[in-house]
């Protein structure tokens, strides 16, 4: 009888030691689940975080408003330099971002335009840029500047001449300023310019010197509240 009762106490012991080797092996189940679950989260946290972050804007030494037209007082404290394609749908709503911050921070803020006419892929735009340039001799850059913008459907020679009678422009200064293209070569500057700044493609903003990528209100922003 006394064997009888040490078999069951060691078939019992059996038992709970098979019993307690489960719970480990099911809590140790449960552990490493939650780690590879939380691994996961963390993953997606990151990969999500990658997509969402937005770039920091990179200061690019050297950049200068060249002898362009500006709006804003020289002594301004934010300087915002555009360079810019006249056919580039993307710099229309630029120069209106633009126009916009001036009025939400007036006198804070120098706008300076510089051609980059990307030839390639929008033919008319180099002649555009000459117009603008011709229209400022006398003193209607800015005017013919917006309304290049407002047109981009069609900016021949023709709708060129016409948008400078529109503007009263002596018109015979206008066709020899034009088709002797007198402002070529600062055209042609500033594209060289533009390209050592590593500009690329259009449009490509610089505020005080720290690259924009592309029209990012919030990013402006930003650098006009840190320097203000």
């Amino acid at each position: 009888m006394g064997r009888n009762v040490k078999s069951r106490i060691e078939s019992e012991s059996q038992k709970n030691n098979l019993s307690l080797i489960i719970i480990i092996l099911l809590a140790l189940q449960v552990i490493l689940s939650g780690v590879v679950l939380l691994r996961i989260v963390n993953l997606e946290k990151l990969i999500g975080g990658t997509e969402a972050s937005e770039p920091v804007p990179v200061y690019v030494e050297g950049v200068s408003e060249g002898d362009n037209p500006a709006l804003g007082p020289e002594e301004a404290p934010i300087t915002i330099i555009a360079f810019s394609d006249f056919q580039c749908p993307y710099c229309a709503s630029a120069n209106q971002l633009i126009k916009e911050i001036m009025q939400e921070y007036p006198n804070q803020i120098r706008y300076v335009h510089r051609d980059f006419p990307l030839k390639e892929i929008h033919p008319d735009a180099f002649n555009a840029a000459l117009a603008a340039r011709c229209a400022g001799e006398q003193g209607q850059y800015w005017e013919m500047h917006d309304a290049l913008f407002s047109n981009q459907e069609d900016l021949s020679i023709e709708k060129l001449n016409k948008q400078a009678e529109i503007l009263n422009l002596e018109m015979d200064q206008f066709n020899n300023c034009l088709t002797t293209r007198k402002y070529e070569n600062k055209i042609l500057i500033d594209l060289q310019a533009g390209k050592e700044y590593g500009v690329n493609g259009t449009p490509t903003i610089f505020v005080n010197g720290y690259h924009v990528n592309g029209a990012d209100r919030e990013a402006i922003i930003n650098i006009i509240k840190d320097v203000l």
